[in-house]
């Protein structure tokens, strides 16, 4: 019995071993975005998103100029609109928490669409690490852990699902979609960190469906991406089942672009940020394997807009970009340009604070706008716009 006890001990020593992590790198969500510090060539305090969509490391071009960074080569890339040719940096250094990368490449983009004013991005990372390590992304403790792949023991508090890198290289889950009128469609779905939704629907599906007809209210959105520009329709989703869980009454984005990614039929959309970040996952890339468990943010309210403003911090200022037809902004005369001073005497508000605090549980609020030289007051009532 004691040899038993000792060799049972010693197995539980070892498991414990080969869990202890290659790596870790705390995070924080910022802008709907995972920010992780990078170090770059010796750069340490790069912020970069983390972003299971990314097959590529990508950088801003200002800062990759700063660095000195050589361009090696051209490629052709697929986007979510299209098809772009960007610049490609070869054999550099990258540093993720205690683990560094040799000879890694960088694509060079322009990144300024990508992050907000008030939390810029540097760059985005994704794929070279996940290709390498079992790679958990722990949203109750706000860190990425990164196991070796041959050792690794999934906790046995996770469940798991299967997932295929067809067609894009990167996951996807298999998702139904519920309208409420006794119709489930059940699709394919790439799973991405990097998108700042919780879910957007491509415009093949949309069309085969009528989506647009279906799901009203809705309302046009202007999406500006890293290099493109789209309109898109959002409107509320009764459900969705994925992982063995269900999410009623969000806002989903439909696509009316029909180039790129959100124009591919061989997928039917995209999971984002604000439903997978209801989980602690872990992606197994060696063996396709996703392991998850609901986390403290899972019952967490869903990001909306309910003033009809669409804001953007532009030169230190939360400048409208947009005001939806038929919402309460536009009613009250609120236009493309305007810069929101303050809302109910809270300034230098940013723009996800903004989006949280204009909320149907305030009857009214009180925003200063400056339009040229002239200040407006205006009382808005909050509502649903779908």
């Amino acid at each position: 019995m004691k040899r038993l006890f000792i060799f049972l001990a010693l197995c539980a020593s070892l498991q414990s071993l080969a869990q202890k992590p290659v790596a870790r790198l705390p995070f924080e969500i910022q802008a709907e975005h995972i920010h992780v510090k990078v170090e770059v060539d010796g750069q340490k305090d790069l912020t970069m998103a983390f972003d299971t969509g990314a097959r590529a490391n990508l950088i801003d071009k200002d800062l990759a100029t700063k660095l000195g960074f050589e361009v090696s080569g051209r490629q052709q890339v697929e986007g979510a609109s299209g098809i772009i040719i960007i610049e490609l940096s070869e054999g550099h250094t990258m540093s993720v928490g205690e683990y560094s990368f040799q000879q890694e490449a960088f694509f060079l983009m322009e990144l300024d669409r990508l992050s907000d004013e008030d939390h810029p991005i540097d760059g985005v990372i994704g794929g070279s690490i996940l290709d390498r390590f079992v790679t958990e992304i722990n949203f109750d403790k706000s860190e990425i852990l990164l196991y070796d792949q041959k050792s690794f023991e999934a906790p046995t508090s996770y469940s798991q699902q299967k997932f295929s890198f067809y067609p894009f290289g990167i996951p996807v889950l298999t998702g139904q979609l519920n309208l409420g009128n006794g119709t489930r469609l059940e699709g394919r779905y790439l799973v991405d960190t990097g998108d700042a939704l919780a879910l957007s629907l491509n415009y093949p599906l949309v069309k085969k469906q009528t989506l647009t007809k279906t799901l009203t209210p809705n309302y046009p959105y202007v999406s500006r991406n890293v290099n493109s520009e789209s309109t898109d329709i959002i409107g509320r989703l009764p459900q969705f089942d994925f992982l063995g869980h269900g999410f009623q009454g969000f806002p989903v984005r439909m696509a009316e672009d029909e180039g790129g990614v959100s124009g591919s039929a061989e997928v039917d959309g995209i999971i984002g940020l604000e439903l997978l970040k209801r989980f602690n996952l872990i992606f197994d890339y060696s063996k396709q394997q996703l392991y998850f468990e609901p986390n403290l943010l899972y019952d967490s309210s869903f990001l909306e807009n309910f003033s009809g403003l669409v804001v953007r911090k532009v030169n230190g200022q939360l400048t409208v970009e947009q005001v939806i037809d038929g919402s309460p902004a536009k009613e009250l005369g609120l236009q493309e340009g305007d810069i929101v001073l303050a809302v109910d005497d809270q300034d230098d508000l940013i723009k996800f604070e903004f989006y949280e605090y204009v909320h149907p549980l305030r009857k009214e609020v009180k925003i200063k706008i400056l339009r040229e030289e002239e200040i407006i007051l205006v009382n808005l009532k909050p509502g649903n716009l779908i």
